[in-house]
């Protein structure tokens, strides 16, 4: 007895394979013919619900629409509030650097106004000393003038 070689077996075992399809395939077609049979009764109430479910999709396709527009509004109201927003912090900014130099300034006039009055304390020290002084020549002055005549 001769063994048959891989090849045949092989392509035996295809048509085995084949068959089997093809005769699972008649099956499901005849099974599946029988549903359509069944669904073209149904067809006409079909219909109808696809036409409510494709009515209902234009109803929230159209709400959807009205959504996004909406929305749209929103982010176009956002972007004005971020921008005022961004304003108002570069106004605090520079509100913040104007009282901060207002600060300083009033430090400094401060420091200004004690240098005025400790240089007035001298020059009112300096001015009573010139009065003695001033004083004390003219009694000397009036001393010589007195001397002289």
């Amino acid at each position: 007895m001769r063994i048959p070689s891989k090849s045949k077996i092989v392509g035996v075992g295809i048509i085995v394979i084949a068959a089997i399809c093809a005769f699972k395939f008649y099956r499901e077609k005849e099974h599946y013919k029988g549903i359509k049979d069944q669904y073209k009764n149904k067809q006409g109430s079909l219909q109808d619900q696809v036409y409510q479910y494709e009515s209902k999709i234009k109803q929230l396709n159209d709400k959807d629409i009205e959504n996004q527009m909406i929305i749209r509004d929103l982010n176009d109201k956002i972007r004005v509030l971020q921008n005022e927003k961004s304003a108002i912090l570069h106004k605090i900014i520079k509100f913040e650097e104007e009282r901060q130099n207002f600060e300083q300034s009033k430090e400094e006039r401060k420091i200004l106004v004690e240098n005025i009055r400790d240089n007035m304390s001298v020059i009112k020290s300096n001015l009573k000393e010139f009065k003695e002084v001033i004083s004390s020549l003219d009694n000397h002055v009036s001393q010589l003038e007195n001397k002289n005549n």
